[in-house]
């Protein structure tokens, strides 16, 4: 059982990074050292980490949806599958698959965790967890504070938090570059757990009803069917 909201709600996409291949001495050229070989230069060195920010905030806002299968792993080696939907902006659903029996389901401000095996769900505001920087309908707002942004030539990871002191904790997205995917995130909590949780079998802006996001115990009645 995993022992918070922020570890429940870590769900992210990750890819290995391609092997880059050193270019091989020519012939007439003297030898060359490992570390004298050109190395081929991170992803959008030439923009400042705000500028990288922008670029990642225009590619989340312009997510309608997304459905893929995941696997979920924890600090402290628990593991999880199952598959996530998301609908933005507001609405995200995880399926845990068996022998978990969580599901997670975001919709109308709120994040509902249910537990089918001991029959409750609990309910928690979606500003509190690290999911609001993906379901908003804007990114970029003034809680947003960047932490970093690392680079290399096949990915580019982007830190987060807020400046509200109400959101437990921060996420780190990462995302195949330069042309931008979300493969990953990791949720890490003020106590120093972290949770990552792998992303595949990517499906974007497919039909994904409204009612795949009802809440367990009410029915969200308050949506449409579409």
């Amino acid at each position: 059982m995993i022992a918070s909201l922020a570890s429940l709600l870590a769900i992210a996409v990750v890819a290995a990074p391609i092997a880059q291949t050193p270019p091989q001495n020519q012939p007439n050229d003297p030898p060359r050292t490992l570390d004298q070989r050109v190395q081929p230069p991170p992803a959008y060195a030439d923009l400042t980490d705000e500028e990288v920010l922008e670029k990642v905030a225009d590619y989340i806002e312009g997510i309608e949806t997304l459905q893929a299968t995941f696997s979920q792993f924890s600090s402290s080696g628990g593991s999880a599958t199952g598959v996530v939907k998301l609908k933005r902006p507001g609405l995200m659903r995880f399926t845990y698959d068996p022998p978990a029996t969580l599901n997670i389901v975001a919709n109308d401000g709120l994040v509902y965790v249910e537990d089918t095996e001991l029959e409750t769900t609990d309910s928690y505001p979606l500003r509190e967890t690290p999911l609001k920087f993906l379901l908003r309908r804007k990114v970029r707002t003034g809680d947003l504070r960047l932490i970093e942004v690392d680079r290399s030539p096949d990915l580019v990871s982007i830190g987060l938090t807020s400046t509200e002191t109400e959101l437990e904790g921060s996420i780190s997205l990462v995302f195949n570059a330069p042309e931008l995917e979300l493969r990953q995130w990791v949720v890490y909590e003020p106590d120093g757990r972290s949770t990552y949780v792998v992303l595949r079998d990517i499906r974007r802006d497919i039909d994904i009803p409204n009612r795949e996001f009802r809440a367990p115990e009410a029915g969200s009645t308050f949506l449409s069917d579409r």
